[in-house]
């Protein structure tokens, strides 16, 4: 570019220079637009074949809007719809419970029992808890069922397997899960626990359990779980009291698993 060129051919055994004017490019311009995750910019081309890029755009990142992005229609992967309340016959308004049952269904952790109805002082069994769990982790498909109780057509028993290959649960003794036992409270402190310690979660938060008249009843199994679970708040008793080994309620589970979520996985 801007200088003149040559060739020197032969001509009867004698050198020869042909002159040849100096070439000035002309670019023709294309421009590439920028996208939610790659940069825009423009090519710059000369019909000689000579180009270059240049006028650099940063990407625009996406634009979220209740759950997809309205440029290029890519799912927002944090994005949790805000469903309105579910009305259940059994669940007051008013009941100290009514948010953490709208945050335990909304959000597709428990449903209702049929019939409109969520009973939500009918006591929680092993298998619905881990059901829970598996459902907030995404239903994985880990672990192979070595209960003698757990059918392999059993609703639980993909939920179990995953908890018992996990680490959350061990079972009751003697290959068994009892699956339909009902969950209490020290149990239930015990799976998050563990739960918690298998996604690498932090549990080294203590609370002193003789605070509580009946600290001394909780199982020596259970006894740092519920250590952990009282300092985290997902447990603060009941009349004063840790009732370790009283039965959790649908509406007590629905109420510490919306604390568990809110305080310790967020």
């Amino acid at each position: 570019e801007g200088k003149e060129g040559w060739t020197s051919p032969e001509w009867n055994g004698y050198p020869t220079a042909i002159w040849e004017q100096s070439h000035e490019h002309d670019y023709v311009a294309v421009v590439t637009a920028p996208t939610c995750t790659e940069e825009g910019y423009t090519t710059y081309t000369c019909a000689c074949g000579d180009s270059y890029i240049a006028d650099k755009v940063a990407a625009l990142g996406h634009d979220y809007q209740e759950g997809k992005c309205n440029r290029c229609g890519e799912a927002d992967p944090d994005y949790k719809p805000v469903l309105p309340p579910v009305q259940f016959k059994d669940v007051a308004e008013n009941a100290w419970y009514k948010g953490a049952v709208d945050y335990a269904v909304t959000n597709g952790l428990m449903n209702g029992v049929g019939d409109g109805k969520f009973e939500p002082e009918s006591p929680m069994t092993r298998a619905m808890l881990v059901m829970v769990l598996w459902r907030y982790a995404g239903e994985p498909a880990e672990g192979k069922n070595e209960f003698s109780d757990v059918a392999e057509d059993a609703w639980y028993a993909e939920a179990v397997a995953w908890a018992a290959e996990n680490g959350v649960v061990t079972g009751v003794g003697n290959g068994k899960f009892d699956p339909d036992g009902k969950i209490t409270r020290e149990q239930m402190a015990t799976i998050l626990y563990r739960y918690s310690k298998a996604q690498g979660i932090d549990v080294s938060k203590r609370a002193e359990l003789t605070a509580f008249p009946d600290g001394t009843k909780v199982s020596g199994y259970a006894a740092e779980a519920l250590s952990w679970a009282v300092a985290e708040g997902l447990i603060n008793g009941s009349d004063g009291k840790l009732l370790p080994q009283g039965n959790a309620t649908r509406a007590q589970v629905a109420t510490i698993l919306m604390r568990y979520i809110e305080t310790v996985m967020e």
